[in-house]
């Protein structure tokens, strides 16, 4: 077990960056100068306030579980301090991610056999037109199941040096939060998400069948799933 105090840190900034992300994409979704921007119009989900809050906090509590628990307690098989190549180390952190969404597109994609829409995703698919808050809005299973496939993937690429693992993972979440918004950016950084969040919302609402892919489209035009 090793407390590697930056890594940790790192870790919970990323989340504090990831929570401030949300939020102000939270307050963009209904502010009336971006309702021009929204995908289509927002349709409330069925869910109370109250159900929403408790799956938030349950999916918060596993993320947090899962994450700062594996990286203590396996941590020589994620960070190494050994001196890394940075083209090499960001490389590797790549193919992370890249692994990270193969073995996504499928377990997204099984979540949609009848069973598992049923008991698991057909909550996250309650969600018609979501907000960024509504990333939470997921059964926890499958949320520990995601996470559990990101913590695997970098798990088979490293150890890396802390900060292409902390890259990864900040761009493994934001990218998870950005594709909920909802909403389509005319300008700055946030605009090259554009593609991932058009499509993602797609597959909320007409879609349902297609672009199954988190990190890029890259899966869904493999297996012909992509609209």
């Amino acid at each position: 077990m090793t407390f590697d105090t930056p890594l940790l840190t790192g870790l919970a900034v990323t989340l504090v960056v990831n929570g401030l992300t949300m939020e102000l994409l939270e307050r963009a979704f209904y502010a009336p100068r971006f309702a021009a921007n929204h995908f289509r119009a927002p349709w409330k989900t069925r869910a109370t306030d109250a159900l929403k809050r408790q799956l938030a906090v349950a999916n918060i509590t596993i993320s947090l579980a899962l994450l700062f628990g594996a990286t203590i307690l396996l941590h020589d098989r994620f960070v190494t301090a050994a001196p890394t190549h940075p083209a090499i180390a960001a490389l590797r952190a790549l193919g992370g991610l890249a692994l990270y969404d193969f073995l996504y597109y499928f377990l997204h994609r099984g979540m949609h056999h009848r069973k598992l829409m049923r008991w698991i995703h057909a909550i996250h698919h309650g969600a018609k037109t979501p907000s960024a808050r509504e990333s939470l809005y997921a059964h926890p299973v499958e949320i520990a199941a995601g996470l559990a496939l990101f913590i695997f993937s970098m798990g088979v690429v490293g150890p890396l040096p802390a900060w292409a693992f902390l890259g990864a993972n900040f761009v493994y979440s934001t990218i998870n939060i950005v594709i909920h918004s909802g909403i389509e950016f005319p300008s700055g950084p946030l605009r090259v998400f554009n593609y991932l969040a058009r499509k993602h919302h797609g597959h909320h609402g007409v879609d349902m069948d297609k672009n199954y892919a988190s990190v890029s489209p890259l899966w869904d035009i493999v297996f012909r799933t992509a609209i």
